[in-house]
């Protein structure tokens, strides 16, 4: 289902939103196990929808409204860190200008203070879930040790099953690899036959018509030298039938 166009949720969807993840702490804090697999993880992301969409205002799917959360921990660990610096830094100056609202202080509750505090020298966190039917997508983490340590939970707690997927995956592509490449050099051996095939014709050719020139010469010169034996054969037999034969005492007188 898609968002209707500019229609945003209205602050009573937000507050069943933040409402229904806090009776969902798995769901809320992204540790998978056994008992708790994505496939479950998807089902109450649908409920959570479902009742969400009950309500006037956006309706999304299950995916965009786990987009919405999302938005909503990520600017409220924002604020919240924000706010924790000033105090620390103030010393008793100016009162914070940044407040959170109501719905920000119902999801700062179900949030750990090590992953506020962790927020002030990292950028944050993107948790995304993978709900497909072979999940192994893993989570993008943030570099700061103290949210390291607390978003490391989400690789750490991945099932098995997962895992197992994963190093079959890796062994499927490996074999895919394996297979471009050995097509790839079938490929390229054809290739150089077809070459070696044309040179080989291609000098053949060359060859035959170096060869019929040749017996073209043959042919001109034994022509030529026929013609000559020929020629001299009856000069040689006129000349001998006038000696074998005196002239008449007509012609001599």
């Amino acid at each position: 289902m898609s968002d209707p166009p500019k229609c945003r949720p209205t602050q009573k969807q937000m507050k069943l939103l933040v409402e229904l993840m806090s009776k969902n702490p798995q769901l809320c804090s992204g540790k998978f196990s056994p008992s708790f697999t994505h496939k479950i993880a998807r089902e109450k992301w649908e409920n959570i929808t479902e009742h969400v969409n009950s309500l006037p205002g956006a309706q999304k799917s299950w995916d965009k409204w786990k987009k919405t959360w999302q938005d909503t921990r990520s600017s409220t660990k924002s604020k919240a860190a924000a706010i924790k610096r000033h105090i620390s830094g103030t010393g008793g100056g100016p009162s914070c200008a940044i407040e959170l609202n109501e719905i920000q202080k119902d999801a700062l509750s179900l949030m750990s203070q090590t992953s506020i505090s962790g927020h002030i020298q990292s950028s944050e966190s993107v948790v995304a879930f993978d709900f497909g039917d072979d999940p192994t997508e893993i989570i993008t983490i943030g570099t700061n040790e103290d949210e390291l340590c607390h978003e490391s939970m989400w690789i750490t707690e991945s099932s098995s099953d997962d895992i197992n997927n994963l190093k079959r995956k890796a062994n499927v592509a490996f074999g895919l690899g394996e297979s471009n490449k050995a097509a790839t050099r079938l490929g390229d051996i054809s290739e150089r036959k077809c070459d070696m095939k044309e040179k080989y014709y291609e000098r053949k050719i060359k060859l035959l018509e170096e060869q019929t020139t040749i017996f073209k010469n043959i042919n001109t010169l034994l022509t030529t030298l026929i013609s000559s034996f020929v020629v001299g054969l009856a000069i040689g037999v006129s000349s001998h039938w006038r000696k074998g034969y005196p002239e008449s005492p007509d012609n001599c007188l």
